[in-house]
């Protein structure tokens, strides 16, 4: 395409950042944001998310934030997927506190956090059996959004981490409680 006369727009560029993403090549989908740049295109906020979705499934969450740069430059408002993203990010990379800022801008001054924003950093903490923090996180959770069978797992699992078997216990029954049932491996 861009070897004739027809110029590629945002649509074009943007469908072939988006599918470059969406497999999992992150470096391919950045070199199509470069081509759109030096093309004097701005990326709009699907492509952007789809990219920092792609850095953030291959644990590069330095690389997703540096795309919500770009957002941010190219005077866009990333949403709260772009958010959601970065949190889910730092969370598989074992950064509790980058997960946990996010959170925080989420909760003081960006979109509203949902249920995955608030499951995302519990993941953080179950991964580093952070018991306590988790339940401190559950207990401010109910104040925005209802914690589902996903977010009692990743408190469950940090305390199963951090050997509070009978904390653990409780919160099988605080989930009975909420009628949320536990989950079962198959």
């Amino acid at each position: 395409m861009m070897d004739s006369d027809v110029q590629p727009d945002r649509i074009s560029f943007c469908a072939l950042l988006n599918a470059a993403a969406k497999a999992s090549k992150p470096a391919r989908a950045e070199a199509w944001l470069s081509k759109m740049t030096d093309h004097q295109i701005s990326p709009d906020l699907i492509a952007c998310n789809a990219l920092m979705s792609a850095k953030a499934r291959r644990g590069d969450a330095a690389g997703a934030e540096d795309v919500l740069q770009v957002l941010r430059t190219s005077r866009q408002q990333p949403d709260l997927v772009s958010y959601n993203t970065l949190i889910h990010a730092f969370s598989r990379k074992g950064d509790v506190s980058g997960a946990q800022r996010y959170l925080e801008y989420l909760l003081q001054e960006g979109p509203s956090p949902d249920v995955i924003s608030f499951n995302c950093v519990m993941d953080a903490f179950a991964r580093q059996g952070l018991a306590r923090e988790a339940d401190e996180l559950l207990n401010r959770m109910a104040d925005h959004v209802k914690p589902t069978t996903i977010t009692y797992n990743a408190v469950i699992s940090a305390h199963c981490r951090a050997g509070s078997l009978n904390s653990a216990r409780g919160l099988l029954k605080q989930m009975a409680g909420q009628q949320l049932a536990p989950d079962t491996d198959p």
